[in-house]
């Protein structure tokens, strides 16, 4: 699918025409929604599709999951798995709608290919003519900003959005914008699915190789208990005010990860970062200069013991057990020395454990890094593709029946 992507020019176009400069170029107009091609209509929501807000839910007909008897889903006003809500023996909106939240977190569209049920202040358009709700969605989430008029809770009405125009393509081509920016979709939802997965792996391989529960071949012998205290020393971080340096070479670090920048480190062997006060619950891994600030402490660990192994150990406690304060978390260095930890007594058996837990980090930082690069591409597409800045053009030998359009 990824290969589709990248050379989507070549299989799914046939002329690309960019619109750049301020001047509108042949074969474009400028309209109440921008610069869009002139054979492009401009046309309300209203006379596009019904709106209409969800309502109410029957619980005796409903169920937390589908089967035979309850297969059409209940979508409500949220984002969480699109506001799945459960699914019911009826639907009140056909597929081929889009639902938009209106309440909370406002405007968000998504395409509804089955049909279903909406509940709560949830908007539904249900289209009144042929068009691709596809790109409707898209075209949504990215272009538009609905005006909020209510006082209050912020909310969105359906007199509200149904004046606001849209652009209308010709079918054909809302059909090819939509099967691209869809194809981009599934990519990213395959890489999403993948990263779950490499993630539910590391976590098994942490159950198993931290505990001893398996071997990694080679290793044998007792492993042994012992106190962190006996393999660390918590140092405090201290305050990075007058050393932090924009382009400065170290990293300045808080339990979020990096904060600033300075030419001066505080220490600069492997360590593991500790919030001492606040986010206490996210030990990380530094293996580079750095300069810890003062709501943190650093460990300063033994050579008898392999920095990367430790930290993994202390991924799996549970600090939030060891806090000593009712308001802000907090924790002291002689609580952490004092925990108690089960572990190899060979460096060697922690290093290769260690090593086969980085190399699965390595893999999901890896496909991050690809499925933001692959989101990017979208956001470009997107802006591009839904106003008609770059188009799609079927080869001259491809025929389709149009269906008709609605009138501008």
């Amino acid at each position: 699918m990824s290969e589709k992507i990248n050379t989507f020019s070549k299989t799914q176009t046939e002329t690309l025409q960019t619109v750049e400069g301020p001047d509108v170029p042949p074969g474009y107009k400028r309209t109440e929604v921008g610069v869009i091609p002139e054979d492009w209509k401009i046309i309300p929501i209203g006379e596009l599709f019904v709106v209409k807000a969800g309502g109410d839910f029957n619980p005796e007909r409903s169920s937390a999951t589908q089967d035979e008897k309850h297969p059409y889903p209940i979508y409500a006003n949220g984002l969480d798995a699109e506001g799945l809500h459960g699914f019911c023996d009826y639907a009140e909106a056909q597929g081929g709608s889009i639902t938009v939240t209106a309440r909370g977190t406002l405007g968000v569209a998504f395409f509804r290919e089955s049909a279903f049920t909406a509940i709560g202040r949830l908007l539904v358009l249900q289209p009144t003519s042929p068009l691709d709700g596809r790109y409707y969605a898209q075209y949504i989430n990215t272009c538009v900003r609905f005006a909020i008029e209510s006082t209050g809770v912020p909310q969105l009405t359906a007199p509200q959005i149904v004046r606001h125009l849209l652009p209308y393509p010709p079918l054909h081509e809302q059909h090819a914008i939509a099967e691209v920016l869809s194809d981009v979709d599934g990519l990213i939802e395959a890489l999403d699915k993948l990263i779950a997965k490499k993630r539910a792996i590391k976590q098994a391989a942490m159950q198993q190789l931290l505990t001893g529960k398996i071997r990694l071949p080679g290793f044998s012998g007792e492993w042994e208990v012992r106190r962190l205290g006996n393999i660390l020393q918590l140092q405090y971080g201290k305050s990075q005010k007058g050393i932090a340096e924009e382009g400065g070479e170290y990293p300045i670090l808080a339990t979020s990860g990096i904060v600033g920048k300075t030419n001066q480190y505080l220490y600069d062997k492997p360590s593991i970062i500790i919030g001492r006060k606040g986010t206490i619950d996210t030990p990380f891994y530094i293996d580079v200069p750095f300069w810890p600030i003062d709501t943190t402490f650093y460990a300063v660990i033994s050579d008898k013991y392999s920095p990367k192994f430790i930290f993994y150990l202390l991924t799996t406690i549970n600090w939030q057990s060891y806090n000593e304060a009712s308001g802000v978390p907090s924790l002291s260095a002689d609580t952490v020395h004092s925990i108690e930890v089960f572990i190899p007594a060979r460096v060697e058996e922690q290093t290769a454990i260690a090593t086969v837990l980085s190399d699965i980090d390595a893999e999901i930082e890896a496909l991050e890094r690809r499925r933001e690069k692959v989101k990017q591409i979208k956001r470009g597409m997107m802006q591009e593709l839904l106003t008609g800045r770059i188009r799609l053009v079927r080869p001259a030998t491809e025929k389709e029946e149009t269906p008709k359009e609605p009138k501008a």
